[in-house]
């Protein structure tokens, strides 16, 4: 679940950027896999709300967690509660952007 969260919190992040302008199109880039990440956080840092920013960002965010999935070497055990916060701070960052 947490996966998915961060594919799309990074895909609204992306979109939300391309169509304020702040990313630039180019035909040679067909999907966003060519931004990094890191990058994309730091360009829609300025438009969301500090919490929002905490709840996608921070030790105990979405991204976080998705990337302890990812990455980690060891099983990472995430309980009901953090993977239905994930979905509701993903649907939210969406609708902070998108609204």
């Amino acid at each position: 679940t947490l996966v998915f969260c961060r594919a799309l919190v990074e895909a609204a992040m992306f979109e939300a950027l391309r169509r304020r302008g702040q990313i630039t199109s180019n035909a040679k880039v067909v999907d966003q896999a060519e931004y990094k990440p890191a990058a994309l956080r730091q360009r829609i840092k300025p438009l969301l709300t500090p919490r929002m920013w905490e709840r996608l960002c921070g030790s105990n965010g979405v991204i976080k967690l998705a990337d302890r999935i990812l990455h980690s070497k060891a099983e990472v055990r995430i309980g009901e509660r953090e993977a239905y916060d994930a979905l509701r701070a993903s649907f939210a960052l969406v609708e902070e952007l998108f609204a």
